[in-house]
């Protein structure tokens, strides 16, 4: 019965994969008490199991009313976006703690990952440099202002978001070693 979910139309037409068998739409389910779910999905489905971590499991009911099925696809995209982006905070935060001996915490770790992205850093390697460097700036008690104004700094503007992210964290890293 669940193969048939496997391409969802989104609101345009568009065909995506739902990989309801993933981690992401497991946590899905654990953390919204009454999900929105494709149309028909529990449709014959008296209870299905997920297993948690620390070999837990989730006994996921059918139930006699079918679960709301607008806007699905919107929370379920949601939901993954915080999930994806909690994980990636985590893994920065574990990498800047091997490389720094006092590293920053998870939740600054967090906020500088949004200030990365307010600054229109998309690609994940382009933030992890971006974050690294809002941390050197923090450490030293440097303003990010102060760095963005110098004339290498300007001169990288134009990069793309990686190549720029690894220019400013090159040159906070030589003003980190300055005397």
């Amino acid at each position: 019965h669940l193969r048939k979910f496997t391409k969802l139309p989104d609101g345009r037409g568009q065909w995506l994969f739902l990989r309801f068998w993933s981690t992401q739409f497991r946590d899905y389910l654990a953390n919204h008490p009454d999900p929105a779910m494709p149309p028909r999905f529990f449709d014959g489905i008296a209870r299905a199991f997920c297993r948690m971590p620390d070999d837990r499991w989730l006994a996921i009911s059918g139930g006699t009313t079918a679960p709301r099925s607008d806007g699905f696809l919107d929370a379920f995209t949601a939901h993954s976006r915080i999930l994806l982006r909690q994980r990636f905070v985590a893994r920065l935060a574990e990498v800047l703690s091997d490389i720094y001996p006092d590293p920053p915490s998870n939740t600054q770790v967090a906020a500088f990952y949004c200030h990365a992205r307010n600054r229109g850093y998309r690609a994940e390697r382009a933030i992890a440099r971006y974050v690294e460097t809002l941390f050197i700036l923090f450490r030293h008690r440097i303003d990010e202002a102060r760095l963005l104004d110098r004339p290498e700094a300007r001169a990288v503007e134009t990069y793309s978001d990686t190549g720029r992210a690894r220019a400013l964290l090159d040159i906070v890293k030589q003003l980190e070693t300055a005397p």
